[in-house]
């Protein structure tokens, strides 16, 4: 099992996301709100972006790893990557790439839905 994230707007998904905790970790319902006090779904807004950003580019940092490593999309079997399985460095190049998806998802819609499990 482990933790897994949907993004919505008006009911459809738009892109997921499965066991990247610690990517996750740094999503805070706090910048864009809860949607409802029933469940845990938030608001992903421009901000909620930035704040991920900024934890991801001092885990980027703290790494090592320089801007010529860090590839412009993410790759075709991203989606059945199993983040326990790929190197720490490998996955966290990709990162960069994930928020760039979702930030043009927000740029088009307004904002995303954030639902979650774990």
């Amino acid at each position: 099992m482990g933790l897994w994230a949907g993004f919505y707007y008006n009911h459809e998904e738009m892109f997921c996301i499965y066991r990247h905790d610690l990517l996750f970790s740094w999503f805070s319902d706090q910048i864009g709100g809860k949607v409802d006090d029933v469940y845990d779904d938030f608001y992903v807004v421009e901000e909620t972006l930035e704040e991920a950003e900024i934890g991801l580019e001092a885990w980027i940092s703290e790494l090592g790893i320089t801007p010529d490593e860090i590839p412009d999309e993410l790759p075709d079997d991203f989606d059945g990557m199993e983040p326990r399985d790929v190197e720490e460095r490998e996955l966290i190049i990709l990162y960069p790439a994930l928020l760039r998806r979702l930030r043009d998802l927000v740029y088009e819609h307004g904002y995303l839905i954030c639902s979650y499990s774990v």
